[in-house]
């Protein structure tokens, strides 16, 4: 008769418990990023409209922001092009999560300073 409290012969191994290939890693990376690219997206072009009727000069951040936000679209295919560069598919997974992620509280500190920096330098003026 076989004990029913002792532990099993074998352990699966660590990479399936893990997840595999990483999937859920690789889903929630480009979902930070797909956010990141989206908010200037959505947001930037109301106050583009704004700042032309101040009429006043932007900082140079705040004009690259204005300028070249759409290239944050690059950031989910870069992601997905270093899933594919490496051999551990789990690893590089973990990689895109993490820059991911990373990448949304950047934009999402970065964009608020960027927008209002000009407004309250006006404000200051007046």
């Amino acid at each position: 008769m076989d004990n029913p409290y002792a532990a099993p012969a074998s352990t699966p191994s660590t990479q399936a418990d893990a997840g595999g290939t990483g999937l859920g890693w690789l889903t929630a990376g480009l979902l930070c990023a797909v956010v990141t690219a989206a908010m200037p997206t959505l947001v930037l072009p109301n106050f583009a409209s704004v700042f032309d009727a101040f009429g006043a000069d932007l900082p140079l951040l705040t004009r690259w922001l204005l300028r070249y936000h759409l290239l944050l679209w690059a950031l989910p295919f870069a992601l997905l092009a270093l899933r594919f560069a490496g051999r551990d598919p789990l690893q590089q997974s973990k990689r895109v999560f993490l820059i991911g992620l990373s990448s949304l509280p950047v934009m999402l500190v970065a964009m608020p300073v960027l927008i209002y920096w000009p407004i309250f330098q006006l404000a200051r003026a007046v």
